[in-house]
Formats: C-alpha cells, structure tokens, sequence
C-alpha cells in the first residue's frame, strides 16, 4: 500500500476507534508478533481479548480493522 493512503487509513482508524484505543492496539499487536510459536489467529485472538481486558468497547469488525492497521504498521517499520 502507498504510504501516503495507508497514513490516511490510519488516521481515519485512529479517529473511529479513538487514539487511545488504538495505541492499545497496536501495542498488544508488537508484544504478540515476537511469539512465533503463536498462529496469526491466536494472535489476533490474544490483542482482541486484551483491548476488551482493557476496557475499551468496539464492534469486531472495526477491533479485526484497527488490529489489521497496526500490523501493517508494526510490519513496516
């Protein structure tokens, strides 16, 4: 993806499911991506119960969206 429209695409995320919410996210999601013995569903399982743990309330496809966003952050750097 062009770097361009994937900071917008974050940006906009950011915006939906707040800042917050979402630096949880992308958190839980660089913690979970140093356990290679884990699948990609388990590790999306993992940050999805641990934002939930947290507090913070979203419909599941946003939580699958925002989560697909910071792997993608988390990936290129």
């Amino acid at each position: 993806m062009n770097k361009f429209w994937f900071a917008v695409a974050q940006i906009a995320i950011r915006a939906l499911v707040g800042s917050s919410a979402y630096r949880a996210i992308k958190d839980a999601v660089f913690v979970n991506e140093a356990a290679d013995f884990k699948t990609g569903i388990e590790k999306r399982m993992d940050v999805a119960h641990e934002i939930r743990e947290l507090g913070y309330s979203m419909a599941p496809a946003l939580l699958n969206l925002a989560i697909e966003t910071a792997v993608n952050a988390v990936k290129s750097r």
